[in-house]
Parts: structure tokens; sequence; C-alpha cells
């Protein structure tokens, strides 16, 4: 109707449905990083697979990240290689995100004795991130390529602060 000036937190599909319609949408991004942490399940889960250093990079090698940000974010954003922003304190440049490499993520799966995979559960709350869903479904699929079958679970917000406040693993896999 032509009656607003600013909008917070289009999805994807929203900003280029208002480019169709003739209006115009300016992109003003925060910097953030979507991440399953994967790194911390030792503490969480010692039987994880994810506890051997050559899981955690078979599944950053499976992930085309690139894919993500040009297909489901259409070109909003970049594969980042740290938990730290290129605004934040700490940022290393030199820290780069893992290529896509699905026959080295088989290899790496291979070596650390798991050649046929394997099943985990992830928790995840959805509606955070432009197109987070999408997301989350691309990352299984790309997982399950290689061999490591995801089920994704979406909570809720309470679930997931519940889970949080008594120290319950979120995002973490649980039935390995």
């Amino acid at each position: 109707s032509g009656q607003i000036d600013v909008a917070v937190g289009l999805s994807i599909d929203s900003i280029s449905q208002l480019d169709d319609a003739g209006y115009h949408a300016d992109i003003y991004s925060a910097p953030y990083i979507m991440a399953w942490p994967f790194i911390s399940v030792e503490s969480t889960n010692p039987d994880s697979p994810f506890t051997d250093k050559r899981v955690r990079q078979a599944a950053n090698y499976a992930v085309d990240k690139d894919n993500i940000v040009q297909n489901l974010l259409n070109g909003n954003g970049f594969a980042a290689g740290q938990g730290a922003t290129r605004q934040t304190f700490g940022y290393n440049p030199d820290v780069v995100a893992y290529p896509y490499d699905p026959d080295k993520a088989r290899a790496l799966l291979a070596e650390a004795g798991l050649p046929n995979g394997f099943e985990m559960a992830v928790e995840l709350l959805p509606g955070n991130f432009p197109a987070d869903s999408d997301i989350y479904q691309q990352v299984a699929q790309d997982l399950g390529k290689v061999g490591i079958d995801v089920e994704v679970r979406a909570i809720t917000f309470a679930d997931f602060l519940g889970k949080c406040c008594t120290g319950k693993a979120v995002g973490f896999p649980e039935d390995v």
C-alpha cells in the first residue's frame, strides 16, 4: 500500500516480492554467525562421534556454505570460518571457512572409524534468521550426502530457554 517506510526482519522471499511489486528494499544486515556448535558436544555426550576432531572437520567439509549463501540467502552474507563476525573484537581474517569438499568429508569419517557414517538428532529453534528452517534442512541434506544422517527437530523458545538454563544440551546430537 506504500504506507510503510521501515520494515525489520523481512524474509528473503519478502524482499524479492517487494522488488517485484515495484517497491525497493535496502538491506542493512547485522553481523551474525549461524552455526551448529558440534565442538561443545564433548561436555554433554562423551560417546558422541563429534568428540573426534576429524568428524567435526568432516561435517564442516560436507556443508556447501557458499551454496546456502547464494541460493537460500540470495547472496546476502558469506560463509563464516569462525564464531566472530568481521566487526567483532577478536575476529581473525586469516581464519577462513572450510571449503565444500564432500570427498574429503567421507575420507575423514572413514579415518575416524565411521566409513558408513552415523545417525544423529539436532534440536534447533526456527524463526531466528532469514531462511533458517531452509538452511537447517540444507545442512542436514548436505551432511546426509556424506553419511551423517540428521534428524532436525524444531523446538520452541521456551524449550530452548529451559535447556539453556538447566545446562541440558541444545543443538547437539542426542541419539547417537
